[in-house]
């Protein structure tokens, strides 16, 4: 399964296989039904029954076919650290030989 960062809600229909920790199955317990049940610091196997969804920063394990309308709603890969905005100097003037 591949692993991937929720940007906006998201939600999973019926008869979808999704890879969750502990805590994300027991909140949605009543719409999914377990294939692997998650271990401490491991993620089980859960297959959903009734539609679930999922809101931005939440990770997901999934092998479900990526269509045009959830490419900006999830990313591929962890999340990374924005980056440090740095000021940018005013250019200097060039001097002119004349003086």
């Amino acid at each position: 399964m591949k692993k991937y960062t929720v940007l906006k809600v998201l939600g999973f229909a019926p008869g979808t296989v999704l890879g969750l920790t502990l805590a994300q199955a027991e909140v949605r317990s009543h719409a999914l039904k377990t294939i692997t049940a998650a271990v401490e610091g491991k993620p089980g196997v859960y297959e959903v029954v009734t539609r679930v969804e999922f809101k931005a920063g939440e990770t997901v394990l999934t092998d479900a076919d990526v269509n045009k309308g959830w490419l900006n709603r999830w990313n591929p890969r962890p999340p990374q650290r924005p980056r440090r905005r740095t000021r940018q100097r005013p250019q200097r003037r060039a001097r002119s030989w004349r003086r």
